[in-house]
């Protein structure tokens, strides 16, 4: 089918993305939704408005503890606690809107804006707690003022028949993000049965481009979303935000679709970074890694399928923290992963993952030097986590 519609041609800096229209979007502006509702109360107060294909039934992830070294030089054990997942859905607006980058949902029916879909939210007090020195960091002004226009004004709309699928969310452009939350929707689509003729999300990336393309999206259908996107489509398609339930089954479509051949996990590998987060005692370490049989690999210089296979192969996995972790939701049950973490940097988002996908997790915190966070990396540490792993914790 043929629709007279085509997406705006648009170009990228960095991780800002502009339209050919974006000077003429922003001198043509229209009042933005009068309220702002979560979707529990769309749904009580206008149930026409919208209406819900349920996916995924809540669920329970465990207590999940792992193994952890601290600069001040002892082990100790760490535990993430007990989590209720939400049941997840894909959300059906009859003459829906998205709006911006990472795609804030309006519902002209109610004149109202989905509250957990607004990008950037409008508490700016709650994300001044997320930022590094709170209300002194250029971004919480920036968003600030983002959030007070946006509660006035939004771009002109522009109407795109068909049904649209809004699989964008905030940080997409990061490839953490992009697999862990961007996908996971795009599989919850997937698995409601419901069909769409547009998708708003990220295609500038090959390993954007190759995944959307392994799980079935045509990428002539992709409209790349940007700061002054406002589209009306004829039913809009949104799936639940950060639908972790959707995640192993996503890692196991996406390596199915791309051909990627299951092997008994046998193989030791380290994941070598090229700017950032790099080993002080680089000639040290490599020489370490020969003698115990890590394989080195830069992610970035291998195609997407060979990424994946080689995190589907092995039983070792050891990585500074980093987005090249994110592939450990391709990995095998039981698998190690030893991530080197900067000293001060604390983000449990890896072993999160590991909880999910069911492996043994350690993290080593380094000693960090230089504004590129480079690591002094204890090698009797490693071998110490190894041998750990080896007989089980003992405390």
């Amino acid at each position: 089918m043929i629709y007279p519609f085509s997406p705006r041609r648009t170009a990228r800096w960095g991780k800002y993305v502009f339209a050919d229209d974006t000077l003429l979007a922003l001198s043509r502006p229209q009042r933005g939704p009068a309220q702002l509702l979560s979707v529990a109360e769309l749904t009580a107060q206008l149930p026409a408005a919208a209406r819900a294909v349920d996916v995924d039934e809540a669920a329970s992830l465990p207590e999940f503890a792992f193994d952890a070294w601290s600069t001040a030089g002892e082990w100790h054990r760490q535990t993430l606690p007990a989590r209720l997942l939400p049941l997840t859905t894909v959300l059906v607006i009859p003459r829906g809107r998205v709006e911006g980058r990472a795609g804030t949902i309006h519902v002209p029916a109610a004149d109202a804006c989905l509250k957990e879909f607004e990008s950037p939210p409008r508490n700016t007090a709650g994300f001044r707690h997320h930022l590094p020195f709170g209300r002194l960091n250029p971004r919480f002004w920036k968003h600030a003022a983002l959030s007070v226009c946006r509660e006035r004004f939004v771009p002109a709309v522009r109407r795109c028949p068909g049904r649209v699928a809004v699989l964008n969310a905030s940080g997409s452009h990061n490839f953490f993000h992009w697999m862990t939350e961007v996908l996971p929707r795009l599989q919850t689509l997937l698995s409601s049965g419901e069909q769409a003729d547009w998708y708003v999300v990220d295609g500038y990336a090959r390993w954007q481009r190759d995944s959307l393309t392994a799980l079935g999206v045509p990428i002539e259908r992709v409209i790349q979303p940007h700061a002054t996107l406002h589209l009306e489509a004829d039913e809009l398609l949104v799936p639940s935000l950060n639908p972790v339930q959707a995640i192993r089954p996503l890692a196991d479509a996406l390596a199915h679709r791309l051909g990627v051949v299951d092997r008994a996990p046998s193989r030791a590998i380290y994941i070598a970074r090229s700017r950032s987060r790099l080993p002080g005692n680089a000639a040290e370490f490599a020489a370490w890694r020969r003698q115990r049989g890590f394989a080195d690999h830069r992610l970035e210089q291998l195609p997407l399928a060979s990424q994946i296979a080689q995190f589907r192969e092995a039983s070792v996995v050891l990585a500074a923290h980093g987005a090249g972790l994110s592939h450990t939701i391709h990995c095998r049950p039981g698998t190690l992963v030893i991530e080197l973490m900067p000293q001060g940097v604390n983000r449990p988002c890896y072993p999160h993952l590991s909880r999910i996908t069911h492996l043994r997790h350690v993290v080593i915190e380094v000693p960090r030097r230089g504004w590129h966070q480079d690591m002094l990396i204890s090698l009797d540490t490693i071998d110490q986590a190894l041998a750990k792993a080896a007989r089980g914790w003992s405390g």
